[in-house]
C-alpha cells in the first residue's frame, strides 16, 4: 500500500474522501529521516498508521523515552500503555494507536520504568506484591513542560512475567475556576472559613481537576493570606507557574515523601495551615483525622469514591467501627459545609461535560441530620435533602438537555436512575420499620445502652465546642 496523507490525529486518509480542495499535508524534516509526509504533530505518514518518528532500533535509552513523551504528549494523547512483548499504545480521543514498529522487551520495559522513576529501587519493588504511583515531570527546555501521572505493576502477558506502565498526560497548570461551569451556588459556598468540603465521584470523573481548579483559585486570591498544603498521591497538577502573592503553597507525594494519607493528615496538623487539601480520604482513621483538622478551624478538602449524597454520607458513616455509627454521624454533619458529586458525560460536540450533585450544609439541614437517630433511615433523609435543598445529577441532566448540550439518551439514563433510587428508597422506608422493631426487641434482652451518650471516634472530638 502506498504512503498516504494523515489527519491531524494521524489516521490514515481514506482514497474515498480527499483532502479538501487547495489543503496539502504538512512536512517537516525529522532529523535523520529522510523527508515524508507527516501530520504537524510529527506522525509519519504510512501505511502502518501513526508511529513515532524517532523510535530506536535497538532498544530504548533515557533520551529515547523522553523525546517519545514529548512526542506522545504533543500528538495530544491522554494516555500511554507501555508493556513488555507488545508494541507501544496511545490512546487519543478515545482510539488506541500502536506507534511502535517492534515491541518492547521485558529489560527495555524495565528501564523504561526505572528512568521515569528515576531510581533502580523501582525495580525491586515490583518483585514483591506491590505496584507504583507516581508523577514524572518532564522539562526539556526552560520553555516547555510535561507531566505524567504514572502507575507501574508487574504481571503476565502472553504467559511470560513482566511488568505494564501506564502514564496519563497532565496539563501543568490547574484550569482557572471559571472554565470549570461551576454553579453560581457552589463558587458561593468554595471557601467557607473552616470545616470539609467533600468532591466526590468514580475513578475518571474529573474530582482532581476541580479540586485543583479550586486551590488555584483560592491561592490567585491577592487578599487570601492563606497557608495551603496538600497530599496527593501522586501530586498532577502543580501550582509553581501561577501568581500566588499573598499565599504559600506546598505539595506533599505520599509514598514518595510520606507513607500515607494517616501519617500526611496528622503532620498536617503540626504545620499550622490554613488550607488543607487531602488527596483521598479512603479508611476510617484517615477520614477521622480529616474530621478532627475540620473541626480545629482548618478548611480541609478531600474526596471519595462514592456516586450521590446519599451514597457519600453511607459509606462515610460506614467507615466507623462498631458501635460507634452515631458518634461518626454527629462529627461528619458538624464538621460539613458542602458535598459536591461529580461524573462526566458525553456532550453532543463529543466532548465530555461534567454533570453534578451538590448539597451545602445549611443550619436547617444539620439540624434535621442532627435529629437523625434510626441510622437505617439515613439514606432516605439524605435523598429528600438533596431534593428538596440542592441539585440532582437528575436536575443537572434536564439543565444541560434543555440547553443542547447533551442528547435524550444521556438524559434517559439519568431518568432510569432515578427511578431505580426511588424504588430502592421505597424498598427501605417499608423494611425499615421491621428492622427497628427487631433493633427493639434484641434490646429488650441486652443492657441498655441506648441512653448512653453516643462515645466519639477520637478523644480529641470530644472537647470540641457543639
Amino acid at each position: 500500500m502506498a504512503k498516504q496523507p494523515v489527519d491531524l490525529l494521524g489516521a490514515v486518509a481514506s482514497a474515498k474522501e480527499p483532502l479538501a480542495p487547495g489543503t496539502q499535508p504538512a512536512h517537516f524534516t525529522v532529523p535523520g529521516m529522510a523527508k515524508q509526509p507527516v501530520n504537524f504533530l510529527g506522525a509519519v505518514a504510512s501505511a502502518e498508521g501513526l508511529l513515532f518518528p524517532d523510535e530506536p532500533t535497538a532498544r530504548f535509552t533515557a533520551p529515547d523515552v523522553d523525546r517519545f513523551l514529548v512526542w506522545a504528549s504533543e500528538v495530544k494523547a491522554s494516555d500511554i500503555t507501555v508493556q513488555h512483548n507488545e508494541q507501544i499504545f496511545l490512546e487519543i480521543a478515545g482510539r488506541f494507536h500502536r506507534v511502535t514498529r517492534r515491541a518492547l522487551s521485558k529489560s527495555e520495559v524495565f528501564d523504561f520504568m526505572a528512568h521515569i522513576f528515576q531510581s533502580e529501587s523501582i525495580k525491586g519493588r515490583l518483585s514483591g506484591p506491590d505496584d507504583a504511583d507516581f508523577s514524572y515531570d518532564l522539562r526539556p527546555d526552560r520553555d516547555r513542560r510535561y507531566r505524567f501521572r504514572v502507575n507501574c505493576v508487574a504481571g503476565i502477558s502472553e504467559g511470560i512475567s513482566g511488568a505494564q506502565i501506564t502514564l496519563r498526560t497532565i496539563p501543568s497548570k490547574p484550569p482557572l475556576l471559571s472554565e470549570m461551569a461551576l454553579e453560581q451556588t457552589i463558587i458561593a459556598n468554595i471557601a467557607p472559613r473552616q470545616g470539609l468540603i467533600l468532591i466526590a465521584g468514580a475513578t475518571g470523573s474529573g474530582k482532581t481537576t476541580l479540586l485543583a481548579s479550586i486551590i488555584r483559585h483560592l491561592a490567585e486570591d491577592p487578599e487570601g493570606h492563606r497557608k495551603i498544603i496538600t497530599f496527593e498521591s501522586p501530586i498532577e497538577y502543580v501550582f509553581d507557574e501561577i501568581n500566588h502573592p499573598t499565599t504559600s503553597i506546598f505539595q506533599t507525594e505520599i509514598d514518595r515523601n510520606l507513607p500515607s494519607f494517616l501519617r500526611a493528615s496528622r503532620n498536617a496538623l503540626r504545620r499550622k495551615p490554613t488550607i488543607i487539601m487531602l488527596g483521598e480520604a479512603r479508611d476510617a482513621e484517615t477520614m477521622t483525622e480529616v474530621l478532627v483538622a475540620a473541626m480545629t478551624g482548618h478548611l480541609v478538602y478531600t474526596t471519595v469514591h462514592t456516586n450521590g449524597f446519599a451514597e457519600t454520607i453511607r459509606r462515610i458513616v460506614a467507615l466507623s467501627p462498631p458501635g460507634e455509627a452515631h458518634a461518626r454521624t454527629t462529627d461528619i454533619v458538624m464538621a460539613l459545609r458542602m458535598v459536591v458529586c461529580q461524573t462526566l458525560v458525553m456532550a453532543r460536540d463529543g466532548r465530555r461535560i461534567a454533570l453534578r450533585e451538590f448539597v451545602i450544609m445549611t443550619p436547617e439541614i444539620v439540624e434535621k441530620l442532627l435529629r437523625t437517630q434510626d441510622l437505617d433511615r439515613l439514606s432516605l433523609i439524605c435523598k429528600d435533602i438533596v431534593e428538596e435543598h440542592g441539585q440532582t445529577f437528575l436536575a443537572d441532566a434536564r439543565i444541560k438537555f434543555s440547553e443542547g448540550k447533551i442528547d435524550r439518551s444521556v438524559l434517559r439514563t439519568f431518568e432510569y436512575a432515578s427511578q431505580a433510587n426511588a424504588l430502592d428508597a421505597s424498598a427501605l422506608a417499608h423494611v425499615a420499620p421491621s428492622i427497628a422493631k427487631h433493633s427493639e426487641d434484641q434490646s429488650q434482652e441486652a443492657p441498655d445502652t441506648a441512653a448512653q451518650p453516643p462515645v466519639n471516634l477520637d478523644p480529641r472530638l470530644s472537647s470540641l465546642p457543639g
